[in-house]
């Protein structure tokens, strides 16, 4: 026995149709309920990692100390070869659970950069070199 239920609009907003699996799901679309139910989650998670990150070491880069927002530093590894892939950064490594980050933060070497410092000493910049 199927349900013949009609496609519904997404109430969140973005404007996309789907088709309702059962009879009382909430009217999102699988995406945008991910994003809903999952965004308290992943916020807590950054919160835990940073401050157990801001435990270990200071959040401010290294070369400039610039510390006003976390968003814009970066980790950078003086040893490549510990690095599991080409964008493995402390951008995706915040969002980890806390037991896997605290794991990746004590088996890798790593110093904190601020984007654009980071971005110096990846084009050579003798300043930036120098203090790694």
């Amino acid at each position: 026995m199927s349900l013949n239920l009609p496609y519904r609009i997404c109430e969140c907003g973005c404007g996309e149709s789907f088709k309702p699996v059962r009879h009382k799901q909430k009217f999102y679309t699988r995406t945008c309920r991910y994003r809903y139910y999952n965004a308290a989650q992943r916020r807590a998670t950054k919160a835990a990692n940073a401050e157990y990150l801001a435990s270990i070491m200071p959040l401010q880069c290294k070369v400039c100390g610039y510390d006003r927002c976390v968003s814009a530093l970066d980790s950078h590894h003086p040893n490549p070869s510990q690095k599991e892939r080409a964008n493995d950064s402390m951008g995706r490594w915040i969002f980890f659970k806390p037991d896997k980050f605290k794991v990746k933060v004590q088996n890798t070497s790593f110093i904190i950069l601020c984007k654009n410092c980071h971005a110096e000493l990846h084009a050579n910049s003798p300043e930036a070199s120098e203090l790694c």
